[in-house]
């Protein structure tokens, strides 16, 4: 059942950039923006969510897509938070026909509450690929300081639960991620040499300067700290707007050569993630990975709030699943729809996995040119 799933979705992906079909095949979820970790590169975990979309009313909405789309990639917040995760993976499923692979990010605290939650997935959903993901930021006291006291140990924790699940059921894939900032970028080295190996497929991600995850002049207030400074972050191709921020130097281009030639190959994902490695050093020389942006057509990105927009750091909206009645068939296709998703296919402020990956599989040719990079 399992075998050549990502050839199988690399197909879907690539034949769907080259028909009329005008659904995405990917979406990007956002559950939740509950937070537990206190992550120095997001700002999240400091407000208060407010109220979210209920889930029947986000399962509504996809059902009127749900026959193209193969891949849903949850994110937050923290995931396990969401109080309806079995709820929703299961609709899913039941939804999207062609569904092959489920996303789910974890920032590892509580591991006995992740551990039973992401076998409980497992169980109940055997038809689709769950590929979890852990974030790891750093090696022991670094982890701790980039994403809180005492994650550096439960990390450590979830990480063997989710390899011994991963021995157990044939449909998880359990991967490390590294989201690379200025924090970090410079003991990079360290976290791949650890968790590699043990990586279906090892990611890495780079910190930006978005409103999805930062929020400026956040003030104290008892149990919540100030906001941090964001000129610490390491941002992609993006231009300095109200406050300076850190671009990518020569030195931060080094290292990211290094982690290229560190990475080894595992699978059609690893292929691909190396891909994507080389196009952001491909940004770095000229501003441009090269490969056009599919967000808004073969991606969509769904706000906890039911905000519909290309992608989660595409600023402009295409309007809220409550316009349409909680139809995204109809939403998609409205005059204004059309002309944001328009606008996203030129946009190139950035050159992140969420869509990067899917964008290098709807132009494999232009993806492939990429090998050239040094």
């Amino acid at each position: 059942m399992y075998r050549f799933w990502e050839i199988r979705l690399a197909a879907r992906l690539a034949a769907s950039r080259f028909s009329n079909n005008t659904e995405p095949v990917k979406l990007i979820l956002e559950t939740t923006r509950l937070c537990n970790s206190h992550c120095k590169s997001c700002d999240m975990w400091r407000q208060p969510p407010g109220p979210e979309l209920h889930p029947d009313d986000l399962l509504r909405a996809i059902s009127t897509v749900a026959r193209n789309v193969s891949w849903v990639a949850l994110t937050g917040g923290e995931v396990t938070l969401y109080p309806h995760l079995r709820y929703l993976v299961g609709g899913l499923v039941s939804r999207c026909h062609n569904l092959l692979l489920v996303n789910i990010p974890l920032n590892g605290i509580n591991p006995d509450r992740t551990a039973d939650l992401i076998e409980q997935l497992l169980v109940e959903n055997k038809r689709i690929m769950l590929h979890t993901t852990l974030s790891i930021d750093g090696i022991g006291q670094d982890q701790d300081e980039l994403r809180g006291c005492g994650q550096w140990r439960q990390t450590i924790d979830t990480w063997g639960r989710l390899q011994t699940l991963r021995k157990r059921y044939k449909n998880l894939r359990v991967s490390a991620q590294m989201t690379v900032s200025s924090l970090n970028i410079a003991k990079s080295s360290q976290v791949i040499g650890r968790f590699a190996g043990e990586s279906d497929t090892f990611i890495v991600a780079f910190g930006m300067d978005n409103r999805f995850y930062r929020v400026r002049d956040i003030s104290a207030s008892p149990g919540r700290p100030g906001g941090f400074d964001t000129r610490q972050l390491v941002t992609i191709g993006t231009k300095p707007a109200e406050t300076s921020r850190l671009e990518l130097q020569g030195s931060d281009a080094e290292v990211v050569r290094e982690i290229v030639r560190r990475y080894k190959i595992a699978g059609l994902g690893g292929f691909l993630e190396r891909l994507f490695l080389l196009g952001m050093l491909r940004r770095l020389r000229g501003g441009s990975a090269g490969v056009p942006c599919v967000a808004g057509d073969q991606v969509v990105f769904i706000s906890a709030k039911g905000e519909v927009r290309p992608c989660p750091f595409f600023e402009e909206s295409i309007g809220n699943l409550q316009d349409s009645n909680y139809d995204l068939h109809v939403l998609l296709r409205t005059a204004g729809a059309m002309d944001v998703r328009a606008a996203a296919r030129t946009c190139e402020k950035c050159w992140n996995n969420c869509v990067g990956l899917p964008s290098m599989i709807a132009s494999p040719i232009k993806a492939l040119r990429l090998l050239s990079e040094r």
